[in-house]
């Protein structure tokens, strides 16, 4: 079902804008998380926020599945 418009709402974080649809509201790929890397598997800490708008409109980057494999060590180096 196609998006109706969009809807903007204030967490406690900042705000972000959804898109609406006949159902509901839907809000995509909203940072809930830090990235990859020396901190990814640490205890969570409190989030600084944002005072602009963010938009979550549009899904985010899909997450990489290895299936037990690794990648090879010039993945994602800019060298590659």
């Amino acid at each position: 079902m196609p998006p109706t418009g969009s809807a903007i709402v204030t967490t406690t974080s900042g705000p972000i804008r959804g898109r609406t649809h006949a159902y509901g509201t839907s809000y995509l790929s909203v940072n809930r998380a830090p990235p990859a890397g020396g901190a990814r598997f640490t205890e969570p800490r409190p989030h600084h926020g944002w005072t602009e708008i963010r938009d979550a409109t549009q899904p985010g980057p899909a997450a990489l599945i290895l299936n037990g494999r690794s990648l090879p060590d010039d993945v994602g180096s800019s060298s590659a």
